[in-house]
Formats: C-alpha cells, structure tokens, sequence
C-alpha cells in the first residue's frame, strides 16, 4: 500500500514529487500512530475481543469498497 500510494501521488504531480513524498509520508505515519493510538484506547476499554471484532469489521468494509466502488477511469492519469 505505501509504495503503490507514492506512486500515485508523484503520477498525480509530477512537477511536485519532493513536495507530496514529504506530505504522503507525514500523513502515512500520522495514520499509523492514530491508529495505534486507537488501537490502544479500544484495548484499554473494552478488551481484545472487541479490538478484533472492529477491525475485522472495518477490513470487510474496506474490502467491499475495493470491490464494488467505482475505480479510476481510463485516461484520468492515475497510475494502475
């Protein structure tokens, strides 16, 4: 996912690829550590199972997504 996230900012501006690398990775590891961060609260609150059970929700639901949401259209200039 991060490689294939880079490329397609740097495919989206070219003439910025410094700029928005620097960008997607201050974001990228924003989202890790929210995430852990959550991860953490959720432990501390309600337990495991309950960590599993949200995330595996969460995957299905991003799965899903991937699946029947509209993708990029042809000549739209991101990278496949």
């Amino acid at each position: 996912m991060s490689v294939s996230g880079q490329l397609w900012v740097t495919a989206a501006e070219p003439d910025r690829s410094e700029h928005v690398t620097g960008v997607y990775v201050g974001v990228f590891t924003a989202a890790i550590a929210l995430g852990a961060a959550a991860g953490g609260w959720v432990i501390k609150s309600v337990g495991v199972v309950a960590l599993l059970l949200s995330a595996s929700a969460l995957a299905l639901g991003a799965g899903f997504v991937g699946i029947v949401g509209r993708g990029p259209t042809r000549g739209s200039g991101v990278v496949r």
